[in-house]
């Protein structure tokens, strides 16, 4: 049984054709990412996949600037004129996109998190572990987990910022957040955190 499953595995592997996706930034990554499949999804351009059709398996080798790069396998699910989605296999492969998508820097910090609708009753500890300028991730140290689902508008205040963003990945006691933009004092402060010995 063993050697039927591992030939399975390496004719996956083969029938797969693989796919080299670029992004400059995280939020680019992240501006592409598909939420609206069980397991996530991401969109490319038409003009950097010619000749994936519906169905289709793909590996996926993603690239964020220079400095990392890792591998997602899909299925096509769909064709447009412009787009393809790429379904990921299992809900890991999403979680693997938006750490990776959100970490400019592996951290261990304390960290508060409020919902920005009910302040006074939602606020829990949690324990921040990847942080870049566009967003986090993080462990909620409450049972409070569902009031921080997918989509909640949060605050998050660690030592030398405080910063506004949204719920985009909840699995278990773990959160990605997305920071909002626009506000430049905040992301500076979180640029300092990540920078601490850069001279401005």
């Amino acid at each position: 049984m063993e050697w039927r499953e591992a030939n399975r595995a390496l004719t996956k592997r083969v029938l797969m054709t693989q796919v080299n996706v670029h992004f400059e930034t995280g939020r680019e990554i992240l501006n592409a990412y598909w939420g609206y499949l069980s397991g996530g999804g991401l969109t490319i351009a038409r003009s950097r996949s010619p000749g994936l059709r519906k169905g289709q398996m793909v590996s996926l080798q993603v690239h964020i600037g220079r400095r990392r790069q890792f591998s997602i396998s899909g299925r096509v699910a769909r064709v447009g004129d412009a787009e393809t989605v790429i379904a990921f296999d299992t809900s890991e492969s999403q979680n693997r996109l938006l750490s990776a998508a959100l970490s400019d820097k592996a951290i261990d910090m304390e960290a508060r998190l409020t919902l920005c609708d009910m302040p006074s009753e939602a606020t829990t500890m949690a324990r921040l572990f990847e942080l870049s300028e566009d967003g986090c991730c993080l462990r909620l140290r409450s049972e409070q987990g569902e009031l921080f689902a997918i989509g909640a508008e949060v605050v998050i205040e660690a030592q030398g910022f405080r910063i506004s963003g949204c719920v985009i990945s909840a699995r278990d006691d773990e959160r990605c957040i997305i920071f909002g933009l626009g506000d430049n004092e905040a992301i500076e402060a979180v640029r300092a955190c990540l920078h601490p010995h850069e001279l401005h």
